[in-house]
């Protein structure tokens, strides 16, 4: 990736975290706990605020929430209608909604998030939602991904890209305590938007540059350049789950 210096910006700090939740048909939290142990073989339990895998020795944070009659429908359009008849039934008559929180990137993140969600889907988990995104994902799509490795399927399973009055925007990156990025006037921009703006944030998750407002960017030498411009997300209210603290990345195609 190539970029130029600017002018340093300003942006506002968020603890990082994936963050899932698990719609199912556990009748309460008791139920939900035993069938944790069950489908691991005692080697995976959920105890107070903790859920601890004693074969990766990997702890992530474990809450239990009452049913959300809105779920259903959110995940139906956070996965892009991926859900079937059956499975949007069964979405729509959960019980209770199990969630976890990885702070912690330093070690296999993919890996963790594939056990802790494997068991719960094995304990009778229905779906899974990204909480920081809305991105939601049947197993079957989940698991591909995630099984699959790379830094793509990753990004992939937790971020989303939406189109708004051609404006192409990331919603997810403060997951990881970074701004999203947006590209708008699609008839000035060569190429793919949603692929620029994966490599963009790709970029930044795994090379995490210091990167400052008025910078230029391109994908490679020799490909068109961006000036990025750091502004305050104005997408959702401040108290809205989606709204990213950390502003969103404006990328501005330059003149060749």
């Amino acid at each position: 990736m190539a970029t130029s210096n600017g002018k340093s910006a300003n942006i506002f700090a968020e603890p990082p975290g994936v963050s899932l939740s698990f719609p199912g048909p556990w009748p309460d939290r008791t139920a939900l706990v035993t069938a944790i142990a069950e489908a691991s073989g005692g080697s995976v339990l959920a105890a107070g605020a903790a859920i601890h895998d004693t074969v990766g020795d990997w702890s992530a944070l474990f809450e239990v929430f009452d049913p959300d009659p809105w779920l259903a429908k959110a995940m139906a359009k956070g996965s892009g209608g991926a859900f079937d008849e059956q499975e949007m039934a069964s979405l729509s008559a959960h019980r209770l909604v199990a969630g976890i929180t990885i702070s912690d990137f330093g070690n296999d993140l993919a890996g963790r998030i594939r056990r802790f969600s494997h068991i719960i889907e094995v304990a009778g988990g229905l779906g899974v939602m990204v909480d920081k995104s809305g991105a939601a994902h049947p197993f079957s799509r989940w698991n591909s991904l995630l099984e699959h490795g790379g830094l793509a399927n990753l990004y992939f399973a937790l971020m989303v890209h939406v189109e708004d009055r051609s404006l192409l925007t990331s919603f997810g990156m403060k997951q990881f305590g970074l701004a999203d990025a947006a590209i708008g006037d699609p008839q000035e921009v060569d190429g793919d938007l949603a692929d620029l703006i994966f490599r963009f944030n790709a970029y930044r998750i795994a090379e995490t540059p210091t990167l400052s407002d008025g910078q230029t960017f391109s994908v490679e030498e020799g490909a068109p350049r961006y000036r990025l411009r750091l502004q305050e997300d104005g997408r959702y209210p401040q108290d809205h789950f989606y709204y990213n603290p950390h502003g969103v990345w404006r990328l501005d195609p330059l003149e060749s």
